[in-house]
């Protein structure tokens, strides 16, 4: 699902709608929900199978072992939340 979000976000890239750095900063966001799945043996992510209790843990793995401040992790944990949204 979230491949086809980046997807997404590389054609408004290309045709000039967003900026290269938005596009950047998916790719690296969904870099780090990639890495947060493989660490929680999970292999694929979909609106369904996202709990309220998997975003704390993602939230938690955010502050912990990355050292996230707590107001960037809440940042990400909304991203993941907007493309839940558009999946």
């Amino acid at each position: 699902m979230y491949e086809g979000y980046v997807t997404m976000y590389r054609g408004w890239e290309r045709r000039g709608t967003i900026p290269h750095k938005r596009l950047r900063q998916v790719e690296r966001h969904q870099a780090k929900v990639r890495l947060f799945l493989e660490q929680q043996q999970t292999v694929t992510l979909a609106a369904d199978d996202c709990s309220f209790d998997q975003a704390t843990r993602f939230l938690a793995w955010l502050t912990g072992p990355q050292h996230y401040p707590h107001e960037r992790a809440v940042r990400h944990v909304r991203r993941l939340q907007r493309v839940l949204w558009w999946g």
